[in-house]
């Protein structure tokens, strides 16, 4: 989104608007299915050829997006929540189906029962998204911790 220091917009135009809110809810979809450890559901929010890649490592195209979603959930002895802050969306009318985005990310939880929510893991997500005849897509998410 842009603006001036005396006078932030919403959008430039109607169609940046329902782009920027079509991609933060996707960013936020992202969050809630990684929370819940669905796979399936992480999987649907990239595209067919999409790349997932966390700490250097890079997964292409849903299957091996959902094999790296199976082996954390495997992995996994507590549960959290995902907290996404600082989106910042990048689109242009010039490039209608393409959009770009960063965001800051703290994973809380508690490690035992009755621990106090702890910051567990900080990370920046680098995001490309596309649109496709299913809507807006990551094309590509980039997980680099703090």
């Amino acid at each position: 989104m842009s603006g001036t220091a005396t006078g932030p917009a919403l959008a430039d135009t109607p169609d940046q608007a329902i782009v920027e809110a079509a991609i933060g809810s996707l960013v936020a979809r992202y969050a809630k299915h990684a929370d819940a450890l669905d796979a399936p559901g992480i999987v649907s929010l990239f595209a067919a050829d999409g790349t997932l890649i966390v700490a250097g490592n890079a997964y292409q195209g849903h299957e091996a997006i959902s094999g790296w979603m199976a082996k954390v959930a495997g992995s996994v002895t507590f549960r959290g929540r995902h907290i996404v802050s600082n989106l910042v969306i990048e689109w242009r009318a010039a490039d209608p189906d393409a959009a770009t985005a960063t965001a800051d990310m703290i994973f809380v939880a508690r490690t035992e029962a009755g621990a106090p929510l702890g910051i567990i893991a900080a990370a920046r997500y680098e995001d490309r998204f596309v649109r496709s005849a299913e809507g807006w897509r990551f094309a590509q998410r980039e997980i680099i911790f703090a």
